[in-house]
């Protein structure tokens, strides 16, 4: 299987375990050694191996994504196909009643072996757009970290 559909795979696992909080789904796509980066100038984050992985992005999704009413993911343009991975630029729409609507920019960057994820960077590349909604918004905090 091409690195593209693998990763659809594991992207339709993830969106599952938003909605039902079974993250034990999306454990069987990493190696045992799989390393996930976040690199963002509002957010860093290193997270080694499947458990880790799994618990800074529920801590994420419940300090960020879940403190809104509805969260949309847009693809943009085409994805980058390489012999062991791919990246995708996105949109992020996030929206509650209330506050102001967000988008959020950026790409992620997955790298296979032997049809595991063993790599995966999501990059940021709006921060200076992210503080500023921040500010205007300030009454609705939010939490970034993934990591205790």
């Amino acid at each position: 299987m091409n690195a593209l559909a693998l990763f659809l795979q594991y992207a339709a696992a993830f969106e599952r375990a938003v909605v039902d909080d079974d993250w034990e789904r999306i454990k069987p796509f990493f190696d045992p050694m799989a390393v996930y980066r976040i690199e963002s100038r509002l957010v860093g984050a290193r997270l080694v191996g499947s458990d880790a992985i799994c618990a800074g992005i529920r801590r994420s999704l419940d300090g960020f994504d879940r403190r809104f009413d509805a969260r949309r993911l847009e693809p943009i343009g085409r994805p980058e196909i390489f012999d062991d991975g791919c990246r995708i630029a996105w949109k992020a729409h996030y929206q509650k009643p209330g506050v102001e609507a967000l988008t959020l920019c950026g790409s992620s960057l997955v790298r296979f072996r032997d049809g595991l994820l063993v790599e995966m960077v999501d990059t940021y590349t709006d921060e200076d757009a992210f503080r500023a909604w921040q500010a205007r918004n300030a009454s609705f905090p939010v939490d970034l970290s993934y990591v205790g």
